[in-house]
């Protein structure tokens, strides 16, 4: 099965990419007379869309939808206003309660479980969602062993322990102290001893707004 393209999130200004799809089980349970229509499709694309989100005021936001659709009896490129109509955007993402897995740093090596490239990279973003709102948001420095940091509102970093569960890398209440002191740079090599372990260039994570519509979802 061929890697199917990612949704993208925005937070901060920064885009990501998202190994997570919050939009399915929404369209999932639609009535069909309001489910758009899919015009366009491939085999690295088997949704037919792209969705732009973004985090913003503690909340997940769907904010745009790249897609060609079926729309007053022609085949049209869609915006959010198109693909739901019966809807005005940006929307709350209140139907979804799920944690959102984010790729971030360089990229030391990749694989496809499920249809999905399963990026292995410097870190990890995590965003724990409950009906829509921002619950948690964590940075994982992962290899090789993880670092847990929650992100404040305010941007600051509180160290967590982790641990691995059936689930992925989860925060652990009790652990070690942080590696690095509060203010100093998160430089995960310096534990590893090895400044070079990361030898693949980085991923193409990031659109450039307003252009993340010139990158088509089929």
């Amino acid at each position: 099965m061929t890697v199917q393209a990612t949704d993208m999130l925005l937070v901060r200004g920064q885009y990501l990419s998202l190994a997570d799809f919050p939009l399915e089980p929404y369209l999932a349970r639609l009535p069909k007379r309001l489910r758009p229509v899919m015009a366009k499709w491939s085999t690295a694309n088997y949704r037919g869309y792209v969705a732009l989100w973004e985090i913003r005021d503690g909340m997940l936001w769907l904010k745009d939808v790249d897609a060609w659709i079926e729309f007053g009896g022609e085949v049209v490129r869609a915006t959010l206003e198109t693909f739901l109509p019966h809807r005005k955007g940006p929307i709350a993402a209140t139907w979804f309660s799920d944690t959102l897995h984010c790729p971030d740093g360089r990229l030391r090596s990749y694989s496809l479980i499920h249809g999905i490239g399963q990026q292995d990279t410097e870190r990890q973003r995590q965003f724990d969602i409950h009906r829509g709102r921002v619950m948690d948001e964590w940075v994982i420095h992962l290899p090789p062993s993880p670092i847990f940091y929650r992100l404040l509102p305010d941007g600051s970093r509180q160290h967590v322990d982790g641990y691995l569960s059936r689930r992925g890398w989860r925060p652990h209440p009790d652990g070690p102290p942080d590696p690095f002191p509060a203010g100093a740079p998160v430089e995960p090599w310096r534990l590893w001893g090895d400044p070079d372990h990361d030898v693949l260039p980085p991923p193409e994570q990031q659109w450039g707004d307003p252009g993340w519509r010139n990158h088509p979802p089929v």
